[in-house]
């Protein structure tokens, strides 16, 4: 039996859930696990559940674990961040910058350029026209522009550093359904322009200056969410980009907010440190 769900532990913003009690179950090495210093997790198109781990890639089943290192073909160190591009392909992001892919059932080992990419992969993501972005947290952003291509010709790919107007600490990257993309780096969210290929400063009016910026999430109603370090939660209207803050008074778990994201019934659910 493969699993149909995700295990997220989250706190989640809505009164009407408010009431009902949740069951978790817990897996760590005694169950199979192969390190339980777990980064990320995705459910693949079969159900599988990947798992990037400090000691590299577990996968789930709904039963049991399979485990997979550098003996099974996969770069070396940990995974910190995995993403499913639309063509079922699925990216492992190192912590020492090296970046996996797993396609028709085989683990390949990418390389873009082992003299610059050398730090943790912070993201990986997949914009409007079929290209991945890779986040790093001191090498910047590298973009695959022919990610179909990969193992048939050479890669091409741009890197986009401080030098470019980004910046070379990113530690998050979102992709909104309309093709923005923004990066959380060390100097703010910075907004991509595809027309001039430029990133810009993004900072609405009233969102704090204070409160450094931790996560960027964009709704289905195109509502945009901030979180921060400390400073809660901001929802920037679509409409009126009016501003509206939550913090532990309005029933977050705490104010350091890790992850937001929404389900299938438009529920926004945010996941916290602490």
């Amino acid at each position: 039996m493969r699993c149909n769900f995700l295990f997220l532990l989250t706190v989640i913003l809505a009164s009407a859930l408010s009431s009902q009690t949740y069951n978790f179950d817990n897996y760590t090495v005694k169950n199979g696990l192969s390190q339980s210093t777990v980064y990320s997790m995705v459910q693949d198109r079969e159900g599988y559940l990947w798992i990037g781990n400090k000691s590299g890639i577990s996968r789930f089943d709904g039963i049991g674990f399979e485990n997979y290192s550098t003996k099974d073909g996969i770069a070396g160190n940990g995974v910190r961040s995995i993403f499913i591009d639309s063509s079922g392909v699925i990216w492992f992001g190192h912590i020492g910058g090296g970046l996996t892919i797993r396609r028709n059932d085989r683990f390949e080992v990418v390389i873009l350029d082992s003299n610059i990419l050398t730090s943790e992969i912070s993201g990986i993501a997949q914009d409007n026209l079929g290209r991945i972005w890779i986040t790093s947290t001191e090498n910047g952003v590298f973009r695959i522009n022919n990610p179909v291509q990969i193992g048939k010709e050479a890669i091409d790919y741009d890197h986009f550093s401080a030098k470019t107007g980004l910046s070379d600490r990113v530690f998050e990257i979102t992709v909104t359904n309309s093709g923005l993309i923004y990066f959380i780096t060390d100097v703010g969210i910075k907004k991509f322009s595809e027309s001039d290929e430029k990133f810009e400063l993004h900072a609405p009016e009233n969102l704090s200056k204070f409160f450094a910026i931790t996560t960027v999430y964009v709704d289905a109603k195109d509502n945009t969410w901030y979180g921060t370090y400390n400073g809660g939660l901001y929802r920037e209207d679509a409409n009126s980009h009016a501003i509206k803050i939550f913090d532990v008074r309005d029933g977050l778990a705490f104010n350091w907010i890790s992850t937001i994201n929404e389900d299938e019934k438009g529920r926004i659910w945010i996941g916290t440190w602490g």
